[in-house]
């Protein structure tokens, strides 16, 4: 079947009513068809468990380079590259995060965890609402950070610069728009901050992250923006993916006590409902590919060569023909093959990272915070990278 680009439908993903809930329009579109023309983003949709899978392992047909994620975060970016290059890109990170390197950062992890919850905690017992968005964002932050080399007195302005970077992500706008301008400020101040860092490593090489991939020759290739690029994504990646995370983790902890309660007397139950957590609620619902053959099909459709695609997890997540009672909390559930960490060559990066704090942050949550209930909850407009930019709590 050729592309039906008459069947076009102009949903929009930026509304406070998507951004409390948007799994009633991703369900619409899901049964709308398998590849929808999206007039205003000037992109297909799709939607299906099946399809989101066979995509992502597709180079041939479909690309990553060329799309809103190179326009968001630099051309040469791991999100914005395939094949070798991106291969070579992956390599030079990759042996800091396995796993036996990862552990190495578990007292810090547990003890910025207490830092960052323990005035929480004294805020409830006090009668108090608490906040825990800032909290949910300084540890995946601060980590990030340290992995980097970045010293602690530079990294004031981190998770405001994401913030902005990510705001509205996925949606094209004019470069004269607020959200563009201010997303272009914040990508020059956290670009000018890391400039000054592979500066230092060129004489005082380290084995941080950018020390690594300064030492690795890669800039022949990628040329000095490509270097500052990839840590950009790397420090956002590492911060919005995770604070969403552990924010819709408290909000779904909270809609359902009878799970709270199980998880809170056998803390081995934490990976797998916070996992289920991870599948109901993506931390990152977009990805993009652009048809880069004449033979890019999404089922029975056609997708023109050089059109973008948008590839919706937050849906495939709950495809009721590969999840049964998708749209049900079930923390027993096998989660195996979810999307919310992508899928194939562009998996996250950083998933066993994220793990690891997912689990020492709940523990310590769970230690310090005896009960509490969600009575605030707002979410910025940012549908892509979707999670509580506000979430105050008080004691139940």
């Amino acid at each position: 079947m050729e592309a039906l680009k008459e069947k076009a439908a102009s949903w929009n993903f930026y509304t406070p009513e998507v951004s409390r809930n948007p799994y009633p329009l991703l369900k619409e579109i899901r049964e709308t068809g398998r590849a929808v023309w999206h007039e205003t983003y000037q992109a297909w949709i799709v939607t299906h468990y099946r399809d989101l899978v066979a995509m992502c392992r597709d180079e041939a047909n479909f690309s990553a380079k060329d799309g809103i994620v190179a326009h968001n975060f630099g051309e040469y970016t791991l999100l914005a590259q395939d094949g070798a290059l991106h291969r070579a890109l992956r390599m030079i990170w990759q042996p800091a995060f396995v796993h036996r390197m990862l552990e190495r950062l578990l007292p810090q992890i547990r003890e910025l965890s207490l830092h960052l919850l323990t005035p929480v905690a004294e805020k409830l017992a006090a009668g108090e609402t608490a906040d825990m968005a800032p909290s949910n964002r300084e540890l995946p932050v601060e980590i990030t950070a340290a992995m980097l080399g970045v010293q602690s007195g530079q990294r004031g302005n981190f998770a405001r610069w994401s913030d902005e970077i990510t705001h509205m992500t996925g949606y094209s706008l004019p470069p004269d728009h607020p959200v563009e301008i201010r997303r272009a400020e914040a990508q020059k101040g956290l670009g000018d901050l890391f400039r000054e860092e592979v500066a230092r490593r060129r004489t005082e090489p380290t084995d941080d992250l950018i020390g690594r991939l300064v030492a690795s020759g890669i800039e022949t290739q990628i040329g000095e923006s490509g270097l500052i690029d990839n840590l950009r994504l790397l420090l956002v990646a590492g911060n919005e993916t995770t604070s969403n995370w552990f924010g819709n983790s408290v909000v779904m902890f909270d809609r359902h006590p009878d799970v709270q309660a199980r998880v809170r007397a056998d803390r081995s139950l934490i990976p797998a409902a916070l996992e289920e957590a991870l599948r109901m609620e993506p931390a990152t619902n977009f990805s993009f590919r652009r048809a880069c053959s004449d033979n890019a099909r999404v089922g029975d459709v056609l997708i023109p060569k050089g059109d973008q695609v948008i590839l919706v997890f937050g849906a495939g997540n709950r495809d009721p023909e590969r999840w049964a009672g998708p749209d049900l909390y079930d923390a027993m559930r096998d989660t195996q093959g979810h999307l919310s960490f992508g899928h194939g060559v562009h998996t996250c990066l950083g998933r066993d990272l994220a793990r690891l704090e997912g689990l020492a942050y709940f523990n310590t949550f769970f230690d310090l915070i005896d009960s509490y209930k969600v009575i605030e909850i707002d979410y910025a407009l940012s549908f892509p990278l979707r999670g509580p930019q506000k979430l105050l709590i008080r004691r139940a």
